[in-house]
């Protein structure tokens, strides 16, 4: 970025700013960034997505700027929606940045992206983390970790009681855990899963797993759109009709700029 990113810092002076979204922005040092986000305090949503953080982009974030994004993050405590992908944080991050974040209901926190880069740090202990610290998440995407499993996904349907959607490819899922996964909740209606290096789709698994929750939960299988899976019974696929539809109110949704939170509309009724 030229002029040393200088252009950023005029955001700052908007005190009532309450949506900021950076995708593939360009800084010369984290400095810039953290200087933006301190300086910002009534934010609700808060996109960092794809960043270049140094001159050297596609190298993994180092200690320090990852300590700096946490601590500048987190001082966020209005947010309702934050998402960072691509990105490098550990477990042992997940306390620090989203420990005192009581509104937050969507979240992203996806690993790099691409099978041959590095930076698919959190395991089961990140994920477990994130369910204890966020029960009220309705939204939640933690793709590209490929140390998770599926013990630390259970934990999350478990503790998360409002979750709508789930994404999570490249998470170590079995297509036989399927059914018991989607059956731990009664208000998931989305559960995204597998990609490169998994089998899949795994068509007559989905259909199981489908008809365990009479059709209220749906299926994408890695970078896909929806499984489409044949012979249901009707009363199924009425219900999994009425799940479609809602999904896709909620897109909709995802394109109102005065929408926090993409799913709230559905708790307001």
């Amino acid at each position: 970025m030229t002029d040393h990113c200088r252009v950023w810092k005029g955001l700052a002076r908007h005190e009532q700013l309450q949506v900021l979204s950076l995708n593939y922005a360009v800084f010369n040092d984290v400095k810039t960034l953290t200087q933006l986000l301190d300086s910002s305090y009534n934010l609700r949503v808060l996109k960092l997505n794809s960043l270049a953080l140094s001159k050297h982009d596609s190298e993994p974030w180092s200690r320090n700027v990852v300590d700096s994004l946490v601590t500048s993050i987190s001082f966020h405590r209005t947010l309702v929606k934050l998402s960072v992908d691509d990105c490098y944080f550990r477990d042992q991050d997940i306390a620090n940045l989203l420990g005192e974040m009581p509104r937050l209901r969507s979240l992203t926190l996806s690993g790099a992206f691409g099978d041959d880069r590095p930076g698919s740090y959190l395991t089961d202990v990140g994920f477990n983390a994130i369910a204890v610290l966020c029960p009220d998440l309705q939204s939640l995407d933690l793709s590209y970790h490929s140390l998770a499993t599926a013990d630390s996904v259970e934990t999350i349907l478990r503790n998360c009681k409002q979750l709508r959607e789930l994404h999570v490819p490249r998470v170590q899922i079995r297509n036989e855990d399927l059914a018991g996964l989607v059956g731990l909740s009664d208000t998931l209606l989305l559960i995204r899963f597998g990609g490169p290096g998994f089998t899949g789709p795994p068509v007559a698994s989905i259909k199981e797993a489908i008809i365990a929750t009479g059709g209220r939960t749906l299926f994408a299988h890695g970078y896909q759109g929806l499984v489409e899976v044949p012979d249901l019974p009707k009363s199924i696929r009425d219900e999994a009709a009425r799940t479609k539809a809602l999904l896709e109110e909620s897109n909709e949704n995802l394109n109102d700029p005065n929408t926090h939170n993409e799913w709230e509309w559905l708790f307001r009724n």
